[in-house]
């Protein structure tokens, strides 16, 4: 039995998140990666690769980036669009920047949205 299609956002484009984005895209889901920098959301987008985190590894080709400078999430961001629409949130960046980006991105959520906490390390405070 197979679920149904989710839109899925996955919050870090490092190894991590790239990673997960991959499986999720191959498992039949709509997944976006939401990354900090324009020019890896432009190589994500045009050749599904992440040289600098994944190099070697092509995305699948549904996966698509799309970037939002420093997680800063200002009017005219389209991560803010992507945020309201996701089914499902991945946080894959590092523990200790989950507070802060979270606490910027959380107004923009579905309410219904499920939070699924993928960071890797402590929160150093």
């Amino acid at each position: 039995m197979r679920c149904t299609s989710l839109s899925i956002a996955v919050l870090g484009g490092g190894s991590w998140g790239s990673a997960l984005a991959h499986l999720l895209a191959h498992a039949g889901h709509s997944v976006t990666l939401l990354v900090r920098d324009a020019a890896q959301a432009d190589e994500l987008n045009a050749s599904h690769c992440n040289s600098r985190y994944l190099p070697g590894l092509r995305l699948h080709n549904a996966v698509r980036a799309v970037a939002d400078a420093g997680f800063r999430f200002p009017p005219d961001s389209p991560a803010r669009t992507l945020l309201a629409a996701a089914d499902l949130l991945i946080l894959a960046v590092p523990c200790q920047f989950i507070r802060d980006v979270l606490g910027r991105c959380i107004a923009w959520l579905s309410p219904s949205c499920v939070l699924v906490n993928a960071a890797k390390g402590i929160e150093i405070s």
